[in-house]
């Protein structure tokens, strides 16, 4: 699901237990808001990215002033962009993360792939949820080039595809001996590293 909207004062959500896929938004004009579980605001300025994973809490609206002009999209990440989702933080708000893209063009190209996003969603046909993926992830990509690397270099392998595996489907009850034998580990390595 995605959309681009423009919304006044009197627009809210609140979802206590979040949603079962990641959420974004981008802000292109105007002025959102988010909320913490104990009313800490977070603004959402024009060129903010901000990202939901599944599970945290969420409360969002539009800030009385003006029209929140935003795109925003849910979707289940491909294991490989686990990293790439690893945005800074935001202070007020646990859970969410946040990119700030100052630069014009690099907001363009965002806008665009959203624009590209809702449209090829509206398609028929089997290619219209690959044509989807490949322009959220072209925003991702642009989004954690702004932001400095949170990981460490020289992760081992085995541990990346943990993660990965663990980000593809949070919702899994995972075991520590269920991912170390997908990595070919026991369990008490797995734990080691």
């Amino acid at each position: 699901m995605s959309a681009h909207d423009r919304q006044r004062k009197g627009y809210y959500v609140r979802r206590p237990n979040g949603s079962n896929t990641w959420l974004m938004f981008f802000t292109v004009s105007g002025f959102g808001y988010f909320l913490s579980s104990s009313e800490k605001v977070e603004t959402a300025w024009p060129g903010d990215l901000h990202l939901y994973p599944p599970g945290v809490y969420q409360e969002y609206g539009a800030i009385e002033k003006g029209v929140w002009n935003f795109h925003w999209v849910h979707f289940i990440p491909r294991p490989t962009w686990t990293p790439l989702l690893a945005l800074p933080a935001t202070e007020d708000v646990p859970g969410l993360m946040r990119s700030r893209i100052s630069s014009p063009d690099t907001s363009r190209r965002i806008v665009g792939a959203f624009n590209e996003i809702h449209r090829d969603a509206l398609m028929a046909g089997g290619t219209r949820l690959e044509l989807s993926f490949n322009s959220l992830e072209r925003i991702i990509l642009l989004a954690s080039g702004t932001t400095p690397p949170t990981g460490e270099p020289g992760t081992d392998p085995r541990i990346q595809k943990v993660l990965e595996t663990v980000a593809s489907d949070p919702s899994v009850g995972y075991t520590l001996a269920s991912l170390a034998r997908q990595v070919g580990l026991s369990a008490s390595r797995l734990a080691h590293l």
